[in-house]
């Protein structure tokens, strides 16, 4: 009769271990459900708290634009200019003095990632240019003088569809500080259509 009883007894032992040992692993599944990035993360998309939303639709661009605010990293309290002659196709928008975006309209166009590429081939003889991003819509660049090898500067270059209008969208010819290209990442990808 004990052997029986001893039998019972490690089938339940066992039993229960293999009971806690599923509910611990149901636990470790739902910890890591929980850590899983959220859609925003998933996607990309990123937090606008310390940007405010420009509408463009009174500058002859069907879209919107996020840009950096006094909360920002820039830092600045001024508000956004846009440069822009009615019935025009190019605008400029800025935030202070370090954060302008110049933008273009080049209609039905799709290749302007590709004809900006081959313009910084031509360059190579005098610029090194090493890629940070390297899109389809979306370029940055670090442009490094050679003679002297200690004169960086940093780009950003996109293509954007609104409506069916393919846009240009660069930072200053000079270049920017790698913080200032960063801060104009986050706006391009927020400019979209508006309606």
């Amino acid at each position: 009769m004990n052997n029986k009883y001893a039998f019972f007894f490690h089938l339940i032992l066992i039993s229960l271990f293999a009971f806690s040992c599923e509910r611990n692993a149901n636990e470790k599944k739902e910890e890591i459900k929980s850590k899983k990035p959220s859609k925003i993360e998933q996607t990309g998309e990123e937090d606008y708290y310390q940007f405010s939303k420009l509408d463009l639709l009174k500058s002859e661009i069907q879209g919107s634009i996020m840009l950096p605010n006094e909360t920002s990293r820039l830092g600045t309290s001024e508000k956004p200019k846009i440069q822009h002659k009615h019935g025009g196709f190019k605008w400029k928008i800025s935030v202070g003095p370090s954060f302008s975006l110049f933008l273009e309209d080049y209609g039905k166009q799709t290749n302007l990632i590709k004809n900006h590429k081959i313009k910084l081939e031509t360059q190579k003889k005098v610029y090194k240019i090493e890629f940070i991003k390297d899109l389809p819509d979306l370029l940055i660049y670090k442009k490094t003088l050679k003679e002297t090898n200690n004169h960086s500067s940093f780009f950003i270059y996109a293509q954007k569809k609104i409506n069916n209008i393919s846009y240009e969208i660069k930072n200053k010819s000079q270049g920017n500080k790698k913080e200032i290209v960063d801060v104009m990442e986050k706006s391009i990808l927020s400019f979209k259509t508006s309606i």
